[in-house]
């Protein structure tokens, strides 16, 4: 039967006749498209590894096929892949001493994120009367043959607790402060202290970094652990310590987060810290990390037994009494970024790392706090650049390292003044300048230090039972001083650089005796220094002297696994 229209709707019939093929067409791509592109979306995918007693496991290697995904599980026991929606996978999750997990992983059409939940189960291998378990790396380091302790960080970095504190509480070691914020440290590792005991960070000497990196201005939330070796030392670090060294290792991991934080004490006390890491790119294999920190106070606490003015005394006699610090203000900050790569063909990992401290300090007296100072005061500024590169060769047999740096520290101090001030922030003039007497008096130098520095560190394990490491430092300091309130003559005899060149070169061979009880580390060490500079005293400048000085050194640590719970250790060193 035919259909009638109005003729107001004629145009209508007439407009669909004539388009529906190209909109049925346009209709069909525009599906089409959706459908490609909705096969296009990713989904983000969490497999979390835990152990049998559902604890997170740090550091196993999980694998995904198609695609060869590959990941390492982070501090959280955590792997995240970016996954093609509707496709199927399936993974591998391998951990040494735990039987190795496989299992498929359907992922939905739809874009969202998924979470899934591996649990491993701890086995056992006796091969050869070997057994086979999984254990920390802080547990690795403290079953050294030397006298090594490791002090974890991961369970205090929320509480406003300085690091020096924390330190104090390890059997065998002393951290004495001079006073409030930012003043010296001293470190006494079995009663051996000053120049005997050194700091490092990741296993770089301190002193190469900058200003900012002193153990009573580091923060926690920017440390992972802290390993203390008493006495005899590892070659790697490339030092002399007599009584040991302290081994700050920077926090790092492989999960991405954001960690922020905020204190106030005493004394105007403030302390604010931040940590950041962002991995990226297929399978996270690209990674930036920034963290730094603000340290202010102004150390205004008060003082008992000093000498202060005796009252309407027009002689200015002093008597001992109880005053109140007024020229100690202290601010230390630190910045520090680094960015790199993992997994390369050629690099286990590369990374770039660029920093910059500051420490501007008010000195309120010497040594002792018979006699203030009123106005001395400091500002240290320090920019530090550094490449490293490692490289672990098939089952570990060897590994390499390689690392180059350079720091540009400038230190400026300010004493000028005319004046004896006392306790009561009254003074008296007097004839000459400067308070301190700490370079010269009445003067404000200011000292550059220019540092090139390199390490390479090597690896190889010619024998199961046998390993052989050769650690070398090379350092090379040029140091250039300032001083606009010398006398003419002196200042040209400012101009020339003061250098000093360290190198030292160590090898060691590591061995594991009867079925693994006894291990021993043989080592021989070899230190050059040469030196050229000026002398100085009293504002006259002296003739440049020059020296060169060589010296070996050997060492020898043993110990030996009595029972599971129980070991012994010796060591000498000359």
């Amino acid at each position: 039967m035919p259909h009638f229209y109005p003729k107001k709707f004629r145009w209508l019939t007439n407009c669909w006749r004539t388009l529906r093929i190209p909109l049925l067409t346009c209709w069909f791509i525009l599906g089409a498209y959706t459908a490609a592109q909705a096969a296009m979306v990713q989904c983000r995918m969490t497999l979390t590894v835990l152990d049998e007693k559902q604890t997170e496991v740090i550091g196993a290697y999980v694998t995904l096929t198609p695609g060869d995904l590959q990941a390492v599980t982070d501090v959280n026991g955590e792997a995240t892949f970016l996954l093609d929606c509707g496709q199927t996978y399936q993974a591998t999750v391998q951990y040494l001493g735990y039987a190795t997990k496989k299992l498929n992983l359907p992922v939905p059409t739809q874009r969202k994120t998924l979470q899934k939940v591996v649990t491993l189960t701890e086995v056992s291998a006796n091969l050869d009367e070997i057994v086979v378990t999984g254990q920390s790396q802080a547990v690795d380091i403290e079953n050294l043959p030397y006298k090594v302790q490791v002090l974890s960080l991961n369970n205090v970095r929320a509480q406003p607790v300085p690091v020096t504190a924390l330190l104090n509480q390890l059997p065998g070691i002393r951290i004495r402060q001079e006073g409030g914020a930012g003043s010296d440290v001293n470190i006494m590792l079995n009663g051996v202290d000053g120049k005997g005991v050194k700091l490092f960070v990741d296993g770089i000497p301190v002193y190469l970094l900058g200003a900012g990196y002193g153990i009573n201005t580091l923060s926690p939330n920017m440390i992972d652990r802290i390993e203390v070796y008493k006495g005899t030392i590892p070659v790697a670090f490339g030092s002399d310590a007599l009584g040991g060294v302290l081994n700050v290792v920077s926090r790092y991991g492989n999960a991405d987060y954001l960690d922020v934080s905020y204190s106030f004490g005493s004394w105007n006390t403030h302390e604010a810290a931040l940590t950041a890491r962002q991995r990226f790119g297929r399978n996270d294999q690209f990674f930036v990390h920034l963290d730094g920190f603000y340290n202010y106070s102004d150390n205004d606490y008060w003082m008992d037994d000093v000498q202060v003015l005796v009252p309407d005394d027009p002689n200015n006699n002093t008597q001992l009494g109880r005053a109140r610090r007024f020229h100690d203000q202290f601010t230390s900050l630190l910045t520090r970024l680094q960015t790199g790569v993992r997994d390369l063909p050629w690099a286990d990992e590369l990374m770039a790392m660029v920093s910059y401290s500051r420490i501007d300090r008010e000195w309120q007296h010497g040594i002792r706090a018979e006699n203030p100072w009123g106005e001395p005061e400091s500002t240290q500024d320090s920019r530090n650049v550094s490449l490293a590169w490692k490289k672990y060769g098939p089952d570990e047999k060897w590994s390499a390292s390689l690392l180059a740096g350079y720091t540009f520290d400038e230190l400026s101090f300010v004493d000028t003044a005319r004046r004896t001030y006392f306790w009561d922030q009254n003074f008296v003039m007097k004839p000459n300048g400067g308070e301190t007497a700490l370079y010269s008096n009445g003067t404000a130098p200011i000292l550059t230090t220019r540092t090139w520095f390199g390490r390479q560190s090597f690896s190889y394990a010619i024998h199961p039972q046998h390993t052989l490491n050769l650690t070398n430092l090379l350092t090379n300091d040029e140091v250039t001083i300032r001083n606009g309130l010398l006398p003419l003559e002196a200042q040209e005899g400012l101009e020339p650089a003061q250098l000093l060149l360290k190198n030292y070169v160590g090898l060691a061979l590591a061995s594991k005796l009867l079925d693994e009880k006894l291990t021993n580390t043989l080592s021989i060490k070899h230190f050059y220094t040469r030196s050229s500079g000026i002398t100085f005293m009293n504002r006259i400048v002296g003739p440049r002297v020059e020296s060169d000085f060589a010296i070996f050194g050997y060492g020898d640590v043993v110990q030996y696994q009595i029972n599971p719970r129980l070991k012994l250790n010796a060591g000498y060193e000359f």
